[in-house]
């Protein structure tokens, strides 16, 4: 699904993803748990509307890993907008 959202991400994003842009702008655990917060989701409600595991979502919101590729776009994108939208698009 991840994928399919790619494809309909503001054209900016879309060249950089495809162009392998990374931002220096890391995503990190405080503000995936306050994105996750302000939807008003559980990790496990969260984690299915991202179509990843609850333990993926754990470990990024604990610091043990990092969201990267579609996900980290996923997650910029809805901290600059909102799930709904997101998921709206």
């Amino acid at each position: 699904m991840l994928e399919k959202r790619i494809t309909q991400l503001p054209n900016i994003v879309k060249r950089h993803y495809e162009m392998g842009v990374t931002s220096a702008d890391e995503m990190t655990a405080e503000r995936i748990k306050a994105i996750r917060a302000r939807e008003n989701l559980s990790q496990s409600q969260f984690a299915s509307k991202l179509q990843i595991s609850t333990t993926c979502l754990q470990k990024w919101e604990r610091g043990a890993a990092q969201p990267k590729g579609l996900a980290y776009l996923a997650l910029k994108n809805i901290e600059a907008t909102s799930l709904s939208s997101f998921l709206d698009f």
